[in-house]
């Protein structure tokens, strides 16, 4: 019984190298340059992500100024505009009737304010909290992106879908 030695080939190769070519290479690598340019873009696409976290944001404040309302006993204004949100208490004695002078301060002691991140698109709306927690007058939801803000005339709660 004799052995023979058998020399393994590629399929394809007349001489048994085996490997890809620069054509082959090159067209691996447009392919995969296409498809990043095309894929790439809406796997990092995030605004969804911001309209849902400012619309989280803006409810938040909206909560906080209510709860400054109660806690101070005087109304606060809470405007929210394209530009951006902010809230105010009456410059005189509580007096609603006059100038809206007096920044709401967050917990951290800077203004309750803030603009929204760029490419998000928000609605404008002025809340005016009572010092018992109710809104003075009824306010349509207010739309950021997607999602919009509303907040019950009779309780006060905010929520957001």
């Amino acid at each position: 019984m004799t052995l023979r030695k058998r020399r393994l080939t590629a399929p394809f190769s007349s001489r048994g190298q085996v490997g890809v070519t620069l054509v082959e290479l090159v067209c691996v690598v447009v392919i995969m340059g296409i498809l990043a340019a095309v894929a790439g873009p809406r796997m990092f696409a995030n605004r969804v992500f911001q309209e849902r976290g400012f619309a989280n944001e803006v409810a938040a404040s909206l909560r906080y100024a209510r709860r400054i309302a109660i806690a101070s006993g005087c109304n606060v204004r809470f405007t929210v505009t394209a530009a951006g949100y902010s809230a105010a208490q009456p410059s005189a004695l509580c007096n609603p009737g006059g100038a809206w002078g007096v920044v709401v301060q967050s917990s951290d002691g800077q203004p309750l304010a803030n603009a929204p991140p760029a490419g998000v698109a928000v609605g404008a709306a002025v809340f005016e909290f009572r010092p018992s927690g109710v809104l003075v007058a009824p306010v349509a939801a207010v739309n950021v992106g997607a999602f919009s803000i509303t907040s019950d005339a009779t309780t006060g709660a905010v929520s957001v879908q």
